[in-house]
């Protein structure tokens, strides 16, 4: 199920990275089928990515870095939410491409897990 849930967040990274790449001419090769392997494996290295779990903090580190090289910043939305009366803290990472145009895409995926299926 990991492996599943790596590959959604990887596709859409890969597919920002290519927009980015596109738009800088840098080097699109950088981003195929390999580029998305290894990012959906470090993501795994990370252990359980449950929201309040180490695994999810590095998962957002790394996440966060990427865009970085990009030259991506992101911006962290957080807020307190429960379920069946236990709280989380829940984050959405968000950034931001070619802030000046006016027309917008919102691209969402899941960067956690869940503790057990």
């Amino acid at each position: 199920m990991g492996f599943g849930r790596s590959l959604v967040f990887a596709t859409p990274l890969a597919a920002l990275a290519t927009s980015v790449a596109a738009q800088s001419n840098a080097d699109l090769a950088l981003w195929q089928g390999q580029r998305a392997l290894v990012d959906i494996e470090r993501q795994l290295s990370f252990g359980v990515r449950a929201p309040d779990k180490p695994g999810h903090q590095r998962t957002m580190d790394y996440i966060e870095a990427e865009l970085r090289r990009l030259d991506v910043e992101p911006r962290e939305q957080r807020w307190n939410s429960s379920v069946a009366g236990q709280p989380h803290a829940l984050v959405n990472i968000i950034a931001r491409l070619f802030p000046e145009n006016p027309q917008r895409l919102i691209l969402g995926t899941h960067y956690d897990s869940i503790v057990r299926a």
